[in-house]
């Protein structure tokens, strides 16, 4: 049987670990979704105030998949934004400013108010 697919190989541990390394380092979004999910989840970690350390050698094997699974979905959805950003959206007609004319009372001035004003 012959199909267009190209065959899915499966990833091994230390390619998993190296594949979220790698997304870590050169992605923003997956960064952030990953920091996160690691937030309320029970992965091992280190924390201080220059941020969280991940020792990736030292995690076990469901942890490795759990974020390695999160990478590809994060990854996914980045990919619709994206396509759904680059598309052009038409931007609104701009309205044209509303110029209201106004009258002005007269207002009757006393003679001090005349005699100041004539001083400026």
């Amino acid at each position: 049987m012959i199909t267009d697919t190209p065959e899915v190989k499966a990833l091994t541990l230390p390619e998993k670990r190296e594949y979220i390394h790698g997304r870590l380092s050169s992605w923003s979004t997956v960064h952030n979704d990953l920091h996160e999910y690691i937030m309320v989840t029970d992965i091992p970690r280190t924390q201080n105030t220059n941020g969280m350390f991940i020792n990736l050698m030292a995690l076990k094997e469901p942890d490795i998949q759990s974020i390695y699974d999160r990478c590809l979905a994060c990854e996914s959805y980045t990919e619709i934004t994206e396509i759904t950003l680059t598309q052009e959206i038409p931007s609104p007609p701009k309205p044209k400013p509303i110029i209201q004319k106004i009258q002005l009372k007269k207002i009757p001035l006393t003679k001090t108010q005349k005699t100041l004003l004539a001083l400026m």
